[in-house]
């Protein structure tokens, strides 16, 4: 976890807001001095400058109630599961039995929902806010490892079913609630 940068001051009677990016969003943009990187040690701190901009949200109310922090990881390196677990200790070294708020983005939501049922840790939130997470799953985060594994001929099969499965609902939602 790291402290983000808009707010120095000790967390005092504030609740702790991890904000917990999406999938390959750690990752520089081109035409940056790491473009492309996606590491850890040198993380891509502005996943959420937009959100935290004043012109956005009125960071003098978010910064009096919340302080901020930011969970990073490399998106293709562990499993949603095992990044969930990561949480929990930095979580338990940052702020020790204090509850805190999640906002999480797409696979961000994941870790967050895995943090709070496999890590049991659901009573340590008290706010959960995902924004485009996969809940229910999606064909496209199958794609590539499941043709990878299979290998060009079956590749071919299951893309013909997935073109007929998929592409003649796009205008059905995909959930009822």
């Amino acid at each position: 976890l790291i402290e983000d940068n808009t707010d120095c001051s000790p967390l005092g009677s504030r609740t702790p807001l991890v904000l917990i990016h999406g999938i390959f969003e750690n990752a520089w943009p081109p035409n940056t001095a790491y473009a492309g990187q996606d590491t850890i040690a040198n993380p891509y701190g502005d996943v959420w400058a937009t959100f935290l901009s004043p012109s956005y949200f009125n960071n003098t109310n978010l910064l009096a109630r919340y302080k901020i922090y930011r969970f990073h990881y490399v998106s293709s390196k562990k499993s949603v599961t095992t990044l969930a677990v990561d949480l929990q200790s930095l979580v338990i070294q940052m702020f020790p039995g204090v509850q805190f708020a999640i906002i999480a983005h797409s696979m961000g939501g994941l870790i967050a929902r895995s943090y709070m049922n496999e890590a049991e840790a659901g009573h340590m939130v008290t706010t959960l806010i995902t924004l485009a997470t996969p809940h229910h799953g999606t064909p496209a985060a199958l794609y590539f490892s499941r043709d990878s594994l299979a290998g060009p001929v079956w590749a071919f099969w299951f893309d013909k079913v997935d073109s007929h499965l998929w592409l003649p609902q796009t205008d059905i939602p995909n959930r009822s609630d």
